[in-house]
């Protein structure tokens, strides 16, 4: 049951929230409309709310960047995760990704257990698979 959301301005101060909830066969339709009257303030802060998280997200976005648009890092990226994980012993799900370049990975390991999770940031070459910690300089 997909639902959509529309947001639009009416008018100069009014602000239209229209949510659709269409059900599998399409025949039926829920709609609810809501027009509100409002104010400066009350616009640029609903316009902050959405333009702050967008960029939060953006910026996001950038670290992770060449996984997004180069086949050849995310296939190394994919492969090299895999063959330090099997060889260190950790789950790839204790494995979170921080910054991606064309040769090395950052990622921060952190193993689920009982009690305090000890976390470490490491930097993982994507030519050899080999593992650094971060503060260590890569030649």
């Amino acid at each position: 049951m997909p639902a959509i959301l529309q947001v639009s301005l009416t008018s100069k101060y009014y602000i239209k929230i229209q949510i659709y909830c269409r059900c599998r066969d399409g025949s039926q339709g829920v709609s609810l409309l809501i027009v509100k009257r409002m104010s400066g303030p009350s616009l640029l802060a609903i316009v902050a709310a959405l333009v702050v998280p967008g960029i939060l997200f953006i910026r996001d976005i950038a670290n992770l960047l060449p996984l997004y648009t180069n086949t050849a890092v995310r296939n190394a990226a994919q492969s090299t995760l895999t063959t330090v994980a099997d060889r260190e012993g950790w789950l790839l799900s204790d494995i979170l990704v921080q910054h991606v370049t064309n040769d090395a990975l950052q990622v921060t390991h952190r193993r689920h257990i009982r009690g305090n999770d000890p976390e470490a940031c490491y930097v993982i070459t994507l030519k050899d698979a080999s593992l650094h910690p971060c503060d260590a300089k890569l030649n």
